[in-house]
């Protein structure tokens, strides 16, 4: 198997480009036209941006690919569609980039035959929709995470640094068992001397250290064996935990977003995350860590949806926040679910954006099971700042 393995590596090719997209030129109105030939092993995954954002396949902006060619169509084009646009090929091997320019014309580029074409492709059938087979979008585009060298190096530090945190947990656990069970030793022991008429000597401070060492080893057998669970005058932390999820699961609702909001656990999740640091993004980290704590206590993914569509993540709708969760999810390996999501609805462009991201967060929430907390505990400042590319004005000069 590794034989296989290092075999197919070794026929891994970075992906080139027989034929680059190259500048086109369009009155508004007319079409858009880029293409692109690529090669590499395995074969890429290919993304379009406009201006340095991702382009999303809607009723104007087409976009195709085949074995080794792949095309963006743009029709009718719009005073915003004008600009740079990137093709990126990426696969294991690495990643190449072809950038080329739409320029308005100020001369026509299509000839009325042509138009009328164009026109009669995009107009809907009778009793279907243009683009909609069986509920789900005909274009699809395809998402690859890009992961550097220090990203991975990044993700492996704070992976340390968990371990670290729960190996001092459980440190303090410990200590506070021997601490408890010192002090009921020693009560025991005075009890005694008391009753006998004897003193403590220094045979009894020996004893109490052998019971250190025994109490030592005797908590970290009960740690494992989740040692709160076997004191029966404590809280346990399980049971603070199905009171909180009683509590919200059968209380919660709309009005009581805020609260959530507001708590303390929220709070907590937001000074580890120091979202104070975050300056915009700290409102809609507010939101999401309100999430976490509801997914942490049994709301479902479907209550979740209905609060965020009664409007009670705000923050969240805003498109530099849809921008930021679509980034964090490709970033950790989830573009597959924001491929599906930009695939399947039948939303216009300006509803997928208010929506795409935050579906895609949630499909990931409940496809994976993954734990919200540490998902968003690897957001970064510059996620939720819009990134724009430096654009020129470019026109045909005559």
């Amino acid at each position: 198997m590794e034989e296989l393995k290092e075999a197919l590596q070794a026929s891994y090719s970075t992906p080139s480009y027989s034929v680059e997209i190259k500048d086109s030129r369009a009155m508004l109105g007319e079409k858009g036209f880029f293409e692109c030939h690529f090669a590499g092993n395995p074969k890429p995954d290919i993304l379009w941006y406009r201006n340095g954002k991702i382009i999303i396949a809607n009723d104007r902006t087409k976009i195709r690919t085949s074995e080794n060619t792949s095309t963006l169509t743009i029709y009718p084009v719009e005073v915003s569609d004008f600009g740079f646009y990137k093709c990126k090929a990426m696969n294991e091997a690495g990643t190449t980039e072809s950038i080329a320019k739409l320029i308005e014309s100020i001369v026509p580029t299509l000839t009325d035959d042509e138009k009328a074409e164009l026109d009669a492709a995009r107009s809907p059938k009778r009793g279907s929709r243009a683009g909609i087979k069986n509920g789900k979008a005909i274009d699809k585009i395809e998402l690859v995470v890009e992961e550097t060298e220090e990203e991975r190096l990044a993700k492996v530090e704070k992976r340390k640094k968990r371990e670290e945190k729960r190996k001092q947990k459980e440190t303090l656990l410990i200590d506070e068992i021997v601490k408890q069970e010192m002090e009921a030793s020693l009560k025991e022991k005075i009890k005694f001397s008391s009753e006998s008429t004897t003193t403590l000597t220094t045979s009894t401070t020996s004893e109490m250290t052998q019971d250190v060492k025994l109490s030592k080893d005797r908590a970290t057998v009960k740690f494992k064996e989740h040692v709160e669970t076997l004191v029966e005058e404590i809280v346990t932390t399980e049971t603070v935990q199905e009171i909180e999820r009683m509590v919200i699961t059968e209380k919660l609702d709309v009005s009581d977003v805020e609260s959530v909001k507001n708590s303390i656990e929220v709070k907590e999740i937001l000074t580890n995350l120091k979202a104070s640091e975050f300056g915009p993004g700290e409102a809609p980290l507010r939101e999401l860590a309100t999430i976490a704590f509801m997914v942490k206590h049994g709301v479902t993914v479907s209550e979740i949806t209905s609060f965020y569509q009664a409007n009670n993540f705000p923050a969240l709708q805003k498109p530099e926040s849809q921008s930021a969760m679509v980034l964090l999810l490709e970033r950790e390996g989830y573009a597959n679910i924001v491929t599906e999501i930009l695939t399947e609805t039948d939303m216009d462009e300006t509803q997928l954006a208010a929506t795409a991201g935050f579906r895609a967060f949630m499909r990931m929430i409940e496809v994976n099971h993954a734990s919200v907390e540490e998902i968003i505990a690897h957001f970064s400042p510059d996620d939720f700042v819009v990134q724009e590319w430096k654009t020129e004005s470019a026109f045909e000069v005559r």
